[in-house]
């Protein structure tokens, strides 16, 4: 598998909150990364900001896309970006990654 940092991604915009039964992309992140979001870097590579949010990206080669750390203002951009070396992955397709209410809840009481 090439390493994702090196493809070239872009943001997919309007992923919304019903992106599954956690609630938002930073809150899939969080339950498939472990950590907070907001402990991580922006994953834009070059930025310097704190994350904030997660972002869904998305490239030709990866179709589902990823969720990644990004600040507010990154997951706004509409040029393509590489992310940068440290960057934690979770994949964005849901027969996959996908929580149920069950695992929110667990997870959301912690």
């Amino acid at each position: 598998m090439m390493d994702l940092y090196l493809e070239t991604w872009k943001s997919k915009k309007k992923t919304g909150n019903d992106f599954c039964a956690c609630g938002s992309c930073g809150r899939h992140w969080e339950m498939f990364a472990g950590l907070p979001i907001d402990s991580q870097p922006c994953s834009y590579n070059g930025c310097k900001n704190q994350a904030t949010l997660g972002g869904h990206i998305v490239n030709e080669n990866y179709p589902e896309g990823y969720i990644v750390p990004l600040c507010d203002a990154c997951n706004q951009l509409d040029e393509p970006f590489q992310v940068h070396g440290n960057t934690l992955f979770v994949s964005a397709d849901l027969s996959i990654t996908r929580c149920d209410e069950e695992e929110y809840e667990e997870y959301d009481e912690e």
